[in-house]
This record gives structure tokens, sequence and C-alpha cells, in this order.
């Protein structure tokens, strides 16, 4: 365990090292913004600090990033700042799209709660029992998520794929 004296500039710079790229892909599934997923990146890495957590193992660790990083992604959707500004994207004068891949803006266009678990039993490659321990989730509501988020990507995909 750490001690207060412990969490110096290598401690985070190790643990931002190990789990930057995690929340980020996390960050961006929830959110389209750079700003925006800046923000919470570093929200994320500053609970960290403020916490100071004990971590059994870096499973334990790894979970407790995911968790904390949906959670603050969430919260950051339901905000009144968010819920009240316009997206730079929106305006007119803007001529650079972000370049994503197909399923990636499918898996985006998701309800959050199919997103993290497509993330992290995809991506991660955790189990439905692990997810359901993580999230807190009855692991059978984790294996429903995850069948009908299948559909929908399946479907969106296919629709997409008729459009064209």
């Amino acid at each position: 365990m750490y001690t207060i004296s412990q969490y110096d500039s290598d401690y985070f710079y190790e643990k931002i090292e190990t789990h930057g790229n995690t929340v980020y892909k996390i960050c961006r599934l929830y959110l389209r913004e750079n700003a925006d997923i800046e923000d919470v990146f570093q929200k994320v890495f500053l609970k960290l600090i403020e916490k100071k957590p004990y971590f059994k193992n870096q499973e334990h660790e790894h979970a407790w990033f995911i968790k904390v990083t949906a959670n603050t992604c969430k919260d950051f959707l339901k905000s009144f700042w968010n819920k009240n500004t316009v997206s730079i994207n929106d305006l007119d004068y803007v001529t650079e799209d972000i370049e994503l891949s197909e399923v990636f803006e499918a898996v985006f266009s998701l309800e959050p709660k199919y997103k993290i678990v497509i993330y992290m039993y995809y991506y991660e490659g955790y189990s439905t029992s692990e997810i359901s321990n993580i999230l807190k989730v009855n692991e059978a509501t984790i294996r429903t998520r995850l069948k009908r988020a299948r559909e929908k990507l399946k479907n969106k995909l296919e629709r997409d794929e008729f459009y064209e």
C-alpha cells in the first residue's frame, strides 16, 4: 500500500502509462469531443490522487480504472454544462470531420449500458462474470446486454451497408 509520500509523480506517470490507453478508449466510446475526452481523462486520474485507493492486485486496479472512467463519462454526459452547450462539430464553419471506423461509430451509437459491456468483453477480454463483479450488475443482465448490443450492432452495420 502506498503512503502519501509515495504518491509522487513517478507513481502517477506509471499509472497513466499503464492505464491511460484504456481510460482514453472508454472516454472515446462515450464522448465525441476531444476536449471533453481530455477533461474526463484528467478527472479520472485526479480521482486517483484524491481517493488514493488501495488495490489488491493488477486486475483490481484495472477494473477500478474501467469503472471510474465509465462513471465519470456518464456523470459528464448528465451534467448541466454538457446538456446546455453546442458541440463545435455541429457548427457550420467546421469542415474537418473526425474519421472513425464504421464499427467504432456503431458502438458509439449504442446506449451507455451497452457500450461498456462491449468494450469490456471484446477489448479488455473480461468474462461476463468479471464484468458483473466490476459493474455490480447481475451476470444474467450482462449476458442480456451483450446479446442485445450485438443485435443492435449487427442491425446498424447491415443497415449502413445497405445504404452505401
